[in-house]
Order: structure tokens, then sequence, then C-alpha cells
């Protein structure tokens, strides 16, 4: 019983912590607006794509998320991925860290 237990509370934190994994703020190295889209480029090590990444937007600010991590091992090297924007936006505040 003992050892279920233990079995049990570490299944658990194993889960939590690749769940919090799974999405976490995405380091973007240039963004571009252009009417209605953003670009961004991000690291990909080879099978990054739009599907991997979420914006939030709040009040004139965008936050991006990466929801999918890229188990690839190509290099890593810089892409650029286009999103639409929820409605035209000249002005927007990135909420990510930005590295060149």
């Amino acid at each position: 019983m003992k050892q279920l237990v233990v079995f049990v509370i570490s299944l658990v934190m194993m889960t939590s912590s690749s769940l919090a994994q799974t999405e976490k703020q995405a380091v973007i190295h240039g963004i571009e607006l252009d009417d209605n889209k953003v670009k961004i480029q991000v690291t990909s090590t080879g099978c990054t794509n739009n599907d991997a990444f979420e914006l939030r937007f709040k009040k004139g600010s965008m936050l991006v998320l990466r929801t999918k991590l890229d188990k690839c091992r190509r290099m890593p090297h810089k892409i650029w991925l286009s999103f639409e924007l929820p409605s035209k936006t000249t002005e927007l505040t990135l909420m990510n860290k930005l590295s060149l």
C-alpha cells in the first residue's frame, strides 16, 4: 500500500511538471507587424511550426507561449512564423523577452 501511494504521488508530480514545461514564454529573436499579421522569429531544431505557439492578447499587449516542444535534433536555427492578428493592430507591446 505504501508503495502504491509513493507511486501515485510520483506520477502526479511528473505529470504536473511536464504540463508546466509544455507551456512557457517563448524567447523571441525578432518581430514584425504587417497589416493584420505579426511575424515572430523563434529558435527551431527542425520541427517548430505555428502549431507549437499560442498568442495571447490583452489590452494592446501580446504574450507568445510555446505550447509544444521541438524534439527534433537538427542544429538550432532561427525561423520566421506568421500569425493573424485578432483585429487591425498598428501598435503592440511584446511581453516576451527579446533575444537578438
